[in-house]
């Protein structure tokens, strides 16, 4: 199985938990916090997970031609020195995964 498929089928997993504690939220104050921190868990796993789907970086969509991270579009290189960042494999800012064909 590709890992991209197996992450895609983790990230349903966690989403389908978030329903499933939601749709049994009790009354009690203790318990909806119970819920509210096993939601952010699952919230937390899925953001890791996607970010280990490689995107495409941002390739000069912004006046100064600056290459940017599809997630937290922070700077990876300009245009004019495009090889001397595609070895990138990650964003260094936020971890996520690169495709640089």
């Amino acid at each position: 199985m590709e890992n991209t498929t197996l992450i895609e089928r983790a990230i349903e997993s966690a989403k389908c938990r978030i329903y499933r504690v939601r749709a049994n939220v009790g009354e009690s104050l203790a318990h909806q916090v119970k819920v509210d921190n096993q939601v952010e868990i699952q919230q937390v796993t899925i953001e890791a997970l996607e970010k280990q789907i490689a995107k495409k970086p941002c390739v000069g969509n912004d006046k100064q031609g600056d290459i940017t991270c599809p997630h937290c579009k922070g700077i990876l290189g300009f245009v004019d020195c495009w090889q001397l960042h595609s070895y990138n494999k990650h964003c260094p800012t936020c971890g996520q995964k690169l495709d640089w064909k």
